[in-house]
């Protein structure tokens, strides 16, 4: 994994990417809320969590290419 400098600190890559990703989360959560979606779901927090991982996953993928 890749280290970047940010301001003479040496951070994870991945640690800046957990960080880009809560805009995507924090919108598709807002999107669901509004459309009603989490009412269909068992298990919102469980969703939520796996719903942070994918777009985590995705923004990573994206990142490395």
């Amino acid at each position: 994994m890749m280290e970047v400098e940010l301001f003479g600190l040496f951070v994870p890559q991945l640690l800046l990417l957990t960080i880009v990703t809560f805009i995507p989360y924090w919108l598709s959560r807002w999107i669901f809320k509004r459309v009603g979606f989490y009412h269909w779901v068992w298990h919102p927090a469980l969703f939520d969590t796996a719903l942070y991982l994918v777009l985590l996953g995705l923004i990573q993928t994206l990142a490395k290419s």
